[in-house]
């Protein structure tokens, strides 16, 4: 899901020659927050517009190339909005996200919350747009060594959610044991809920439900 512009776009941050001096506020049917040019021109700019490199200056002198690559054609690359939005999560309070990642002590190393530019080098560019964002552990911090570009399966198989086995010396999650036995995932994890043996729960076939069976309800 695409975070919306109004969680990316947060005080101190630079739009080439805009820097966000506000926190976005709701101006009817858009998102608006205060801007300060670099001629000193203050303005409440769009937040989409912004993010999007549709509003880059104030006046048609004022003119700024792209920054550290963080921009492309006009537009804020997907790294640059990775990194913004990475920030957000953890630092503001009215993401709608902040409660799983800064309300619960998530947060952004200082090298990386000062410098995109540090990021990017840590990071490396997005390998596709498959990939996003994530922590190696995940009660970890955006930190080196800590974060990788990652699809969703692979976050899946990562969530603090999942459940981890170790079978012959390895470390299995519920997902990968699923897929390898062909078990479906709920049945799974209610056998080993339930008590079951890791290896009974593995291998034991699922019994086909008897047609014409029903629970009987009480009445």
């Amino acid at each position: 899901m695409k975070t919306p512009s109004y969680e990316v776009v947060t005080p101190g941050l630079q739009f080439k020659k805009w820097t966000v001096i506000g926190s976005p506020f709701r101006d009817g049917r858009y998102w608006r927050v205060r801007c300060r040019c670099e001629c000193g021109t203050e303005k409440n700019c769009l937040t989409s517009a912004l993010v999007n490199g549709q509003t880059t200056k104030c006046k048609d002198r004022c003119n700024v190339a792209p920054k550290h690559g963080a921009h492309c054609g006009g537009k804020a690359t997907p790294e640059w909005i990775t990194w913004a939005s990475m920030k957000s999560r953890c630092r503001n309070p009215n993401a709608h996200n902040y409660a799983i990642y800064g309300g619960r002590g998530i947060k952004v190393c200082s090298e990386w919350a000062d410098s995109f530019e540090a990021f990017l080098e840590a990071v490396g560019r997005k390998p596709s747009l498959e990939h996003s964002l994530d922590r190696i552990d995940v009660n970890g911090h955006y930190e080196p060594g800590n974060v990788r570009w990652a699809t969703a399966k692979e976050q899946g198989n990562n969530t603090r959610y999942n459940r981890r086995f170790e079978i012959e010396g390895k470390i299995f999650t519920a997902t990968e044991i699923s897929e390898l036995t062909g078990i479906e995932l709920n049945t799974f994890l209610k056998r080993m809920n339930s008590g079951w043996d890791l290896a009974q729960a593995m291998t034991e076939p699922v019994r086909p439900r008897q047609k014409g069976t029903r629970k009987r309800i009480r009445r």
